[in-house]
């Protein structure tokens, strides 16, 4: 077996473990989307233990960037001026711009 074959099961079968977790005794408490982008994140910056760490500041920024997005969405109605997905639409793309600008520190 490749190593690449063994890396592709193993992620298979902890992924079905997440899904089942996920579905089942942690239905509502973990969102097994978070679990695989957060995954995808890891493996992509190298899988390493400088991955993890970035990728745990790095997901725990955009979670909180989301959260004050959502709170100027909501906080600031300019439903006279703009409707509200071009309003969220604003607010989400600077949202994004910054946290790209963040990824640089």
């Amino acid at each position: 077996m490749t190593s690449h074959v063994a890396l592709s099961v193993s992620i298979g079968v902890l992924g079905g473990i997440a899904a089942a977790l996920c579905l089942g005794p942690l239905s509502g408490i973990v969102l097994i989307w978070a679990v695989f982008i957060t995954w995808a994140c890891f493996f992509a910056t190298g899988g390493d233990g400088k991955a993890l760490q970035n990728t745990i500041v790095c997901s725990i920024l955009g979670a909180v960037l989301a959260w004050i997005a959502l709170l100027i969405i909501l906080g600031i109605p300019l439903d006279r001026l703009l409707t509200l997905p071009i309003w969220a639409g604003i607010v989400i793309g600077a949202t994004v711009y910054v946290m790209c600008r963040l990824a640089q520190i």
